[in-house]
Parts: C-alpha cells; structure tokens; sequence
C-alpha cells in the first residue's frame, strides 16, 4: 500500500468523516488507491483539490524524511 493510502480507510471509518476526494502525486497511484477504497473524486494537483468548493477539510500527509544522526 502506498504510503498516505492507509488515512483512506482511517478517514472512511471515522463516524463524522467522510473521504471526499484523495489527490495522490501521480495518476497511476490515485487510481490505484482510488479503486481500492472506491473513491471517486480523484485529483492529481493539489491545486485543484484547493479549488474545489465541497472540500472542507484537507489534510496533507506527508512522510517522514529519513535523517542520518
């Protein structure tokens, strides 16, 4: 699973959510993560996700970058 595709469920589950959309770097991965958890809005711009007037909560999920110490 793709990193950040594991929120989809955690939102989907969540009794006062609702996983609207899901906007994934790239096309392959949103239609990947998209089919797996039937999400039908699917955006690969950030930009766009921003623009969409029923979006009303957009939570960024990024990893973590690995450091040397």
């Amino acid at each position: 699973m793709e990193f950040g595709a594991e929120f989809v469920r955690r939102y989907q589950k969540h009794p006062d959510a609702q996983c609207y959309a899901i906007c994934p770097h790239d096309k392959a991965k949103t239609d990947k993560v998209g089919d797996l958890f039937k999400v039908g809005r699917r955006y690969t711009y950030y930009e766009d996700v921003f623009a969409d007037r029923y979006a009303d909560a957009i939570p960024i999920v990024t990893p973590i970058a690995a450091t040397r110490l």
